[in-house]
C-alpha cells in the first residue's frame, strides 16, 4: 500500500487553541498573563534544581501553531561572531528547539530565545493537552540549563565549541 499525505490536517483556528492552551496551564497550576497582543507569558520551573525561564506563547499568523519562546538571556552590544556560529550549530543539531536573538517585551534591548512549537491535535480532544504542555516548558526549562551559559560566554567571545562541547556532554 502506498502512503497518501493526509492533506486535509490544518493548523485550526488559533482562538480555540489559546483557549486550550489557558485551559491546560490552569490544570498544570501554571499561573500566566496575557498582554495586549493576546499573547501569554508564564515563568515556569519544573523543579527547585532548575532556573526558572520566562515563557511567551504566540501564534504565528494567528494561525493554530502555538509557539512557546524562552528568554536564555540578555544580549549586551553587537552579537558577537562566536554566538552566530553557536546559534547556528545549535540549528542543526537540535530539530525540536530553536535558537535566536531576538527583542525583548517593551523595547528592553535584545535576547537569546529558544523558541518550540506546540503543533495542535487534529483529533477530537483538546488542541493542547496538558501533560504535552509540561513536557514542552520542562524542555525549554532544560535547554536553558544547558545552553544559557556557554551561549552567553559566545557572546563575551568565547569559542563557540563551548556549546558544542555542552550538548555532546548531554548526550
Amino acid at each position: 500500500m502506498s502512503f497518501v499525505p493526509d492533506v486535509s490536517a490544518h493548523a485550526g483556528d488559533a482562538a480555540r487553541v489559546a483557549n486550550d492552551l489557558r485551559a491546560a496551564l490552569k490544570e498544570l497550576k501554571v499561573p500566566f498573563k496575557e498582554d495586549g497582543r493576546r499573547d501569554l507569558w508564564v515563568e515556569y520551573t519544573p523543579s527547585p534544581s532548575y532556573q526558572a525561564i520566562a515563557v511567551r506563547f504566540f501564534f504565528h499568523d494567528r494561525l493554530g501553531v502555538c509557539c512557546a519562546e524562552g528568554l536564555l538571556g540578555e544580549v549586551a552590544g553587537e552579537v558577537h561572531e562566536e554566538l552566530r556560529m553557536a546559534i547556528n550549530y545549535l540549528a542543526l543539531e537540535l530539530s525540536t528547539f530553536r535558537f535566536y536573538v531576538g527583542d525583548l517585551a517593551q523595547g528592553r534591548g535584545r535576547g537569546i530565545h529558544v523558541r518550540h512549537d506546540l503543533l495542535p491535535s487534529t483529533g477530537g480532544g483538546p488542541a493542547i493537552h496538558p501533560r504535552e504542555l509540561r513536557q514542552a516548558l520542562t524542555g525549554l526549562c532544560a535547554q536553558k540549563a544547558v545552553f544559557a551559559d556557554p551561549l552567553r560566554r559566545c557572546q563575551e567571545g568565547a569559542s563557540w565549541r563551548n556549546v558544542k562541547d555542552a550538548l555532546r556532554a548531554l548526550k
